[in-house]
């Protein structure tokens, strides 16, 4: 279904909203540490985030709140010493909130979380009981507000409806049968997009979902059926061997909200070339904008898995970034030898506000 400007306006409208709620609550967190038995400005990043009791699988997440918040004028720092620290008042995210409605399922998660910081930086609260726990659950997962965010949503919608006419089209071109393979597969949020685009094409295609856990694969077999295959992969560790062991020739990667785990986004798309086929497509969807509603929610859940803990060896090694810059998966996409690369939405599009963008690389003479 056509995204309306309407529909896109009041999805900006409100993201602005909650990215501003956010920063209010990351510099009220900081702020807490700042008390009169603390010790007094100037206040050191590493001093800062001790007294906070901040988890050491959070403090790479930590200093890049402290990154956004200098950013966004709301501390002062020099030379990784924090001089000042904005005063907000707890009151003041309290009247922003009238503004939201958190009856719906992603506000509502959101200000459960901004509402927990302090828990989940200390490693209190679980980010993964956070966004899937619950009362109402499938397969033993509530994916209610991995949906909100990752299919149900006007960015996700374009991305992931682009992604099936994408696969659709090359599978398609094909005089064959073609082979699908979906990396670090999850909430199937994606899946569901290329399985309703390819449904009428004969012969259907193979299609594996992949992921690494047992628990995403359950509900995937629950959810699909016979439509999909499922496996585990993980991309943390060559791809070569585990892909081969599936099945043959490989027509079409789809990696969607997953490659930036990897600690080298050059090596990852030069290892998903070596699997394709000489006319293969791989179609990646990532974020490149690390807004600061993400940086406060689920960022918390991307920082506890163990990619995280093997530092980047890419352009992040020096910008400290976990998401990639756009221009730098062109860069590891053209190097790994991909030779024509779309880019949904484009740039004057409204929705590249969000920095959520899906690719389709291609290879050889694939169309």
């Amino acid at each position: 279904m056509p995204l309306s400007p309407g529909e896109i306006d009041e999805f900006l409208t409100e993201g602005r909203a909650l990215d501003a709620i956010a920063l209010d609550v990351m510099t009220l967190a900081l702020a807490r540490r700042v008390s009169p038995d603390a010790p007094t400005f100037p206040l050191t990043v590493d001093a800062l985030l001790d007294g906070l009791g901040c988890a050491t699988i959070h403090r790479p997440l930590l200093r890049r709140w402290v990154s956004t918040l200098a950013a966004a004028g709301r501390i002062t720092l020099e030379d990784n010493v924090i001089v000042s620290i904005t005063n907000v008042r707890a009151s003041t995210v309290e009247r922003a909130w009238r503004g939201v409605d958190t009856t719906r399922a992603y506000p509502g998660y959101l200000r459960r979380a901004l509402a927990q910081v302090p828990d989940l930086l200390t490693g209190e609260l679980s980010p993964h009981t956070l966004m899937f726990g619950g009362p109402e659950s499938a397969g033993g997962l509530d994916l209610s507000i991995a949906y909100a965010i990752y299919r149900d949503n006007p960015s996700s919608r374009m991305v992931n409806e682009a992604a099936g006419e994408w696969v659709a089209g090359h599978l398609n071109s094909l005089q064959r049968r073609g082979r699908i393979v979906e990396l670090g597969a999850g909430t199937g949020a994606t899946t569901e997009s290329v399985v309703l685009a390819t449904q009428h094409i004969s012969p259907a295609p193979h299609y594996l979902f992949t992921d690494v856990s047992e628990e995403f694969l359950r509900h995937a077999h629950a959810r699909f059926g016979d439509l999909v295959a499922t496996a585990i992969v993980d991309i943390a560790r060559p791809l070569g061997p585990q892909v081969h062991a599936t099945g043959g020739a490989v027509d079409v990667v789809v990696a969607a909200n997953v490659a930036h785990n990897a600690n080298d986004i050059n090596a990852f798309c030069a290892e998903v070339r070596a699997v394709l086929a000489d006319d293969g497509l791989l179609v990646l969807i990532e974020t490149s904008v690390e807004r600061p509603q993400l940086l406060a929610s689920a960022e918390f859940l991307m920082s506890g898995n163990e990619a995280s803990h093997r530092p980047p060896t890419d352009a992040r090694r020096t910008s400290g970034a976990m998401l990639p810059a756009v221009s730098e998966w062109t860069s590891a996409l053209l190097c790994a030898g991909f030779t024509t690369i779309e880019r949904l939405p484009h740039d004057d599009h409204p929705l590249a506000e969000t920095g959520q963008f899906g690719y389709a690389a291609r290879v050889g003479s694939a169309r």
